[in-house]
C-alpha cells in the first residue's frame, strides 16, 4: 500500500506499508512428530510500515519499520540472476551430519554457517541524500542501539555499467555485545556483450567477546544477452566462502567454514514480466563440534521456479 502527496514545490510526503504472505513456509515445517504442526498455517508478515518526507534538493527522511541504510550493500549484482551472497531459505535447511557413526540431521542450519552479514528491516529513522554524480549517502538509527551509514554508487560510462555499495554498522546484540561491521559489494557489466562480474565481502567484529570475528566473500560472473525472442537470458557461475559465523560458533563449532559454488540460468519473458530460473549450489563444510563430535556432510541444493514482478 503506497501513497504520496505534494506539500509544495519540490516537497512530497508519503507512506509505504508492505505485507508478505507465506503459505506452508518451509521455515515452519518440521519432520519431528513432536514438533509444532505449523506447516499448513498461512503466515502474514509485516515487512515495511513507514512514512517519509522528501525534498528534491535535500533528500528523504523516513520513520518506521523499514530496511536499514546498509541493507543490500553486500548484494549488488548487475546481472539478472536469482542469487547473490544471500543464502535463500538458509534458516530452513538443516545440515546433515555423522555423530558417533550415525547419520542424521543436526540442529544447525545453513544460515548458521553462511550468513552474508547483510542488513535487515527494523524500526528506524533513516536519511537518504539526493543522487550526486551517481552517489547516494544513507544513514539510519533505531531500536536496540542500532546505527549505520552507507554509500551507494551507480553510473554508466560509455559501454561500461558500474554499481557498488558499502556500509558500516554498529549495534548491540541480545547479549549486549558490541558489534561492528563493514560490508560492501561492486559489480561491473560490459553492456554490448552483457558480460558481468560481481564481488562482495564483509567482516563482523565482536567487541569484548570470546567469539571469533566473522568474515565472508563472494564472487559471481556471467553473461546476460537476448539469445531468443522471449527476452534476455542470463547464465552465471558463483563461488563464496563464509568463516566463523556467530550461529555456528554458538552451537559449539570451532573455526567453522563453509564454501559454495554453483551455476544458474535465468530466462526473462518480457510479455509476461516473468523470470523462469534454475540454480544448482554445492556446499562443503570444515567444522568440528566439541560438544557432539558432529562431522558435517556436504550439501547440494537445486532451486527452480518463476517470478512475476508488477
Amino acid at each position: 500500500l503506497k501513497g504520496k502527496a505534494q506539500i509544495s514545490s519540490g516537497w512530497t510526503a508519503g507512506y509505504n506499508v508492505e505485507f508478505a504472505v507465506s503459505d506452508s513456509n518451509s521455515a515452519l515445517v518440521t519432520d519431528s512428530k513432536d514438533g509444532d504442526d505449523d506447516g499448513d498455517k498461512k503466515v502474514m508478515e509485516l515487512r515495511q510500515n513507514y512514512w517519509y518526507i522528501e525534498s528534491d534538493k535535500y533528500g528523504r527522511v523516513s520513520v518506521g519499520q523499514q530496511s536499514d541504510a546498509a541493507d543490500g550493500a553486500v548484494e549488488v549484482v548487475l546481472g539478472n540472476s536469482q542469487r547473490n551472497s544471500y543464502v535463500a531459505m538458509g534458516d530452513a535447511i538443516h545440515i546433515g551430519a555423522s555423530i558417533g557413526g550415525v547419520t542424521g540431521t543436526t540442529s544447525a542450519t545453513l544460515k548458521d554457517f553462511a550468513d552474508n552479514l547483510d542488513g535487515t528491516r527494523r524500526d528506524l529513522i533513516r536519511y537518504d541524500s539526493p543522487s550526486v554524480y551517481g552517489f547516494v549517502l544513507s544513514a539510519s538509527w533505531g531500536e536496540n542501539d542500532y546505527s549505520d551509514v552507507a554509500l551507494r554508487f551507480k553510473k554508466e560510462f560509455s559501454n561500461i555499467r558500474v554499481a557498488a555499495g558499502i556500509g558500516y554498522v554498529w549495534m548491540l546484540d541480545n547479549t549486549d555485545t558490541d558489534i561492528e561491521e563493514i560490508a560492501g559489494s561492486a559489480s561491473v557489466m560490459h553492456v554490448p556483450t552483457g558480460i558481468y562480474v560481481a564481488f562482495a565481502a564483509a567482516t563482523r567484529e565482536y567487541q569484548d567477546s570470546t567469539a571469533k570475528d566473522s568474515t565472508m566473500w563472494y564472487v559471481q560472473a556471467g553473461i546476460e544477452k537476448k539469445f531468443n525472442s522471449l527476452g534476455s537470458t542470463t547464465v552465471y557461475g558463483e563461488y563464496g566462502n563464509y568463516e566463523d559465523m556467530a550461529g555456528a560458533q554458538a552451537k559449539g563449532y570451532v573455526s567453522p567454514e563453509a564454501t559454495r559454488w554453483g551455476v544458474g540460468l535465468n530466462q526473462k519473458i518480457d510479455a509476461a514480466a516473468m523470470d523462469i530460473y534454475a540454480q544448482a549450489t554445492f556446499w562443503s563444510f570444515d567444522a568440528e563440534n566439541l560438544r557432539t563430535g558432529a562431522e558435517l556432510e556436504d550439501l547440494s541444493t537445486v532451486m527452480v521456479g518463476s517470478r512475476i514482478q508488477f
